[in-house]
């Protein structure tokens, strides 16, 4: 059966209660089955069976009623469901009778997951999300798919302001990321041209606070991505300018929030890229002047379908 704690109903459409995380939305059960449940299933459920049609079961949907299914999969004007929610309220096979219409974005929802494919267990980042239907998920569930930033879920703890007042003495340029924030910016200012990794050490106190790091044109070697690696709560690594190679790489895999890494000008190969692939967090990807080959690329594309990389020439999305 189709349990869902119902919140609101009115004309724009229906607020339910989702999963705070994305990953765990199951677009069927989650936003689709309660569409059905609230406006469908007054006529469709296990005591009224009009036209053989069950809606409040999984298999009832899938069945279909006395005419065949209902759903053909990734076609939703060739769907029996689509076309009777979606016709003129005056025509007479329109649905549903007893409740009020489907809104807009309840339909749009509902075509949205037919074109996709009608799976019963995909999960909402698995499925492309154009804009009106983030407006709709934004508007009708009050609900946000992308996910949110490690430090807008995680708190920390203040940085010691006696570490921070020091390491600024030693040339890096430490800052609050938003006002009212315990997570820091760091970077380091003109006065070290070279970062040495004694230096770069001094920054491991406070690395639950640190989440953009900027180490570009600092000479930072694969020796410092031994230490880097162990900033764990780093979304955003500026590593550009700098010697570092693919061996240098495979030290941030511990590196799990990690959304935006600029490798500019830097050594790594097809070989560090495969390296690239194991971030699933990474959203945003600086390749331009490197080793890295087309090949390399697209394969890395295909393994990373959501990825944007910087090659050089402009943003490369599929």
């Amino acid at each position: 059966q189709f349990i869902r704690d119902l919140l609101v109903t009115d004309e724009l459409g229906v607020l339910y209660n989702l999963p705070n995380n994305p990953d765990s939305v199951v677009v069927f059960k989650d936003m689709i089955a309660p569409i059905l449940l609230n406006k469908c299933t007054p006529c469709h459920n296990g005591t009224q069976i009009k036209g053989g049609l069950v809606l409040s079961t999984q298999e009832g949907v899938k069945e279909g009623g006395e005419n065949g299914p209902i759903i053909k999969e990734g076609k939703s004007f060739g769907s029996e469901l689509f076309r009777r929610i979606s016709l003129p309220p005056n025509h007479p096979k329109f649905m549903p009778l007893k409740t009020s219409p489907l809104s807009f974005g309840e339909v749009s929802l509902i075509r949205w997951w037919i074109d996709g494919g009608a799976s019963y267990e995909v999960r909402l980042p698995d499925m492309p999300i154009f804009e009106d239907i983030e407006n709709f998920l934004l508007r009708d569930f009050d609900y946000d798919p992308n996910p949110k930033p490690y430090f807008e879920i995680f708190e920390v703890e203040a940085a010691n302001i006696s570490q921070i007042q020091s390491l600024r003495k030693k040339g890096f340029i430490v800052m609050p990321l938003a006002r009212n924030s315990n997570y820091l910016s760091v970077r380091t200012s003109q006065e070290i041209s070279i970062l040495s990794a004694e230096l770069l050490a001094e920054l491991l106190p406070i690395k639950a606070n640190i989440t953009w790091l900027d180490l570009g044109n600092k000479q930072v070697s694969d020796e410092h991505m031994k230490l880097v690696g162990q900033f764990i709560g780093l979304t955003k690594l500026h590593l550009n300018n700098n010697p570092i190679s693919d061996e240098g790489i495979k030290h941030l895999m511990a590196l799990k929030y990690l959304e935006s890494l600029n490798l500019f000008d830097t050594k790594i190969s097809d070989e560090g890229l495969q390296f690239i692939s194991k971030l699933n967090s990474l959203k945003k990807l600086f390749l331009w002047q490197t080793s890295t080959t087309l090949n390399g690329i697209s394969q890395l594309k295909r393994s990373m379908p959501k990825l944007e990389i910087d090659t050089g020439f402009s943003f490369e999305r599929e």
